[in-house]
């Protein structure tokens, strides 16, 4: 009475841990590209914001010298001065949109390295149980 020996799924395997920490790692893998995609559209649309701003400011500036003679006319660095006042809180908020994004996509790229991780010690035990004739068959 030969009985078929038992074929065990790669998750009956692995140790308790190691199984959770996957699954914890997937799971904040997929918050981070969820919260990496909100920034990246908060921070075009600051970056938007800003742009407009600074052209609306420019023109601003100037269309107001244009009536003066020459010689009384603002000075490109007191132009763009004025502008970047003006533009002061747009500006703020597209760097403080830019560094969420950068830190978003630092999350993304921690967990999948982490992740990387898990998988190489998850492949090296089912190498090992294959050998050791326990592990899933191909």
């Amino acid at each position: 009475m030969n009985a078929e020996p038992k074929i065990l799924r790669t998750s009956e395997l692995l140790p308790p841990e190691l199984l959770n920490g996957l699954l914890e790692l997937s799971t904040q893998l997929e918050k981070a590209s969820v919260d990496y995609g909100e920034s990246a559209y908060e921070y075009a649309n600051a970056d938007h914001d800003y742009r407009r701003a600074k052209a609306m400011s420019y023109l601003k500036a100037v269309t107001e010298d244009k009536p003066k003679p020459r010689r009384e006319q603002r000075t490109i660095p007191a132009i763009e001065a004025t502008r970047d006042i003006e533009c002061e809180p747009q500006r703020l908020a597209e760097r403080l949109a830019r560094a969420h994004k950068e830190a978003c996509k630092e999350r993304v790229e921690s967990a999948r390295a982490q992740m990387s991780a898990y998988q190489t010690v998850v492949n090296a035990l089912r190498a090992e149980l294959e050998l050791a004739g326990r592990g899933p068959q191909r």
